[in-house]
């Protein structure tokens, strides 16, 4: 009883999330600006094409990607399986994001605070394929930097066929 109503609230809990991008296409990429791409505070963000790349090493898979302007987004999860994995302090899975050409590397982070309304979320791995080692999903979460008490809301968030290595 209590796995049927977790796997309903997760599944209510992504539509809810996801719902709101139709014009986008996970299944097969139309409609995406990007192949790693998500809204950060309302403003698109993508990662251009070389600089995305997912590696699976240590039971970990790991996605990063930055946009042209040295902003780097990098996904940490502690499974290398298709499946919900949550961000927050309870949780080994976590997301940074910094600017790379900056002089001092502030991060922020999904478990940079224990209070849900600054930091945390979720991540769907939705394929993990070994033919093409491409994986690809959805995720949004909020990332907290407590040196200033600022967040970077992601939302929309979708990585498509992003090319993995195995270490």
């Amino acid at each position: 009883m209590k796995t049927t109503t977790i796997y309903t609230f997760l599944v209510l809990t992504a539509a809810t999330l996801f719902s709101c991008r139709k014009e986008y296409s996970v299944e097969n990429g139309n409609g995406l600006p990007a192949d790693f791409t998500a809204q950060v505070n309302g403003v698109t963000w993508d990662a251009t094409v070389n600089t995305q790349y997912a590696a699976i090493e240590n039971g970990t898979l790991t996605i990063v990607g930055t946009n042209a302007n040295g902003q780097q987004l990098t996904i940490s999860l502690n499974d290398t399986i298709v499946g919900t994995y949550t961000l927050n302090q309870q949780t080994t899975s976590v997301a940074t994001f910094s600017n790379i050409d900056s002089a001092s590397s502030y991060n922020y982070t999904t478990n940079g605070s224990s209070d849900t309304a600054q930091a945390g979320g979720s991540v769907i791995v939705m394929s993990i394929d070994a033919a093409t080692k491409t994986v690809s999903g959805v995720f949004s979460f909020k990332a907290y930097r407590p040196l200033d008490n600022t967040q970077e809301v992601f939302t929309s968030g979708v990585f498509y066929n992003i090319p993995y290595f195995e270490l």
